[in-house]
């Protein structure tokens, strides 16, 4: 089955207002009769498009730090089953929950600065899974996969933000270095510019084969 194929279509405002009527006037029955409410729409997608998207009560934005320490005392009772632990933190979806703890809240997430071999292994990643961060982020210990997007992408800058010339008046295997986004350590110009101008070029290439 393809990618379009699983994917649900984009709910439209006419079917989040009938929804919002629905829930209005049903409640908590609007989940046994979502095939009368919205043709072409299951239980479960209406559901889902209420509690993460409609309800008024749900929160967004910037988290408070009671919200964190509510969703750790949650976490230390259950766990990551996430239904369990958003039913503690008022206004917030599992989901929302979920992506917390992974990208801020969990002690395992590293808070060092990149090293020069974490760089490699990120670029060497990106060249062959592509923009899959997931799976890059699982050969990186301690590294969401956000923080490893963020990293490419301050990578990225540093290269395009790099003086024009000033690699090219360096000798080979010598030359000027750069502070790498937050990185405390030298990375060498001619090594950032090759490997991140190579990854965006598979990158690139992939995209335009998988079309």
């Amino acid at each position: 089955m393809s990618f379009a194929q699983k994917s649900e279509k984009k709910w439209t405002e006419e079917e989040d207002d009938i929804l919002r009527a629905a829930v209005a006037e049903y409640g908590s029955k609007l989940y046994t009769c979502a095939h009368s409410i919205a043709p072409g729409r299951s239980n479960k997608s209406c559901r889902k498009r209420w509690i993460h998207s409609l309800d008024p009560s749900l929160r967004k934005g910037r988290w408070t730090s009671n919200e964190d320490a509510v969703l750790l005392d949650a976490v230390s009772q259950h766990g990551q089953n996430w239904s369990k632990v958003a039913r503690h933190v008022e206004g917030r979806t599992d989901d929302q929950c979920a992506k917390r703890w992974r990208e801020n809240l969990d002690p395992a997430i590293s808070r060092e600065p990149w090293t020069q071999e974490e760089d490699k292994i990120l670029l060497e990643a990106l060249r062959v899974h592509g923009q899959k961060w997931n799976t890059i982020s699982t050969l990186l210990p301690g590294r969401a996969s956000v923080h490893c997007r963020n990293r490419y992408s301050r990578l990225r800058r540093a290269r395009d933000t790099q003086a024009p010339g000033e690699s090219r008046t360096s000798s080979p295997g010598e030359g000027d270095v750069e502070q790498a986004s937050s990185s405390s350590y030298p990375t060498p110009v001619r090594w950032l510019r090759y490997s991140v101008d190579r990854v965006w070029i598979n990158v690139v290439v992939s995209t335009f084969v998988a079309r």
